[in-house]
């Protein structure tokens, strides 16, 4: 299980341990965001820092219909104590968890400040 926090913009909030080819890590708060199709998104000053190993770039539609290019690199993610090899894409912002990641868990929100976040793994049917 993971466990995070609503923040006072009313954002839910979860570390994630990032790591390196190298076993370098890096500990960074990410946003849920349930609007984002993919995994997660990292700043491109992380990616470059880590040494990431890039593996191209993509192209997505965002929320103003704008079409936006960014770098794809990939990176090992602690998640849910496992590490998972993913694909992450660089860009600008705070980092975002996205409806890739969360694919066979459970997202539980408390939606107020300080409410807590709850990821779970689905259990087999």
């Amino acid at each position: 299980m993971i466990v995070g926090v609503v923040n006072e913009r009313l954002e839910p909030t979860i570390f994630l341990s990032l790591q390196s080819p190298a076993g370098e890590e890096r500990r960074v708060e990410a946003i849920i965001d349930t609007g984002f199709a993919g995994q997660l998104t990292i700043p491109r000053a992380l990616a470059t820092e880590l040494r990431l190993p890039y593996r191209g770039t993509g192209l997505t539609t965002l929320a103003d219909g704008s079409i936006s290019v960014f770098q794809v690199f990939s990176v090992y993610v602690l998640w849910d104590g496992e590490a998972r090899r993913i694909e992450a894409e660089a860009a600008d912002i705070t980092p975002l968890v996205g409806m890739a990641m969360l694919a066979r868990h459970d997202l539980h929100i408390e939606a107020e400040q300080d409410g807590r976040v709850l990821i779970q793994r689905r259990r087999s049917v």
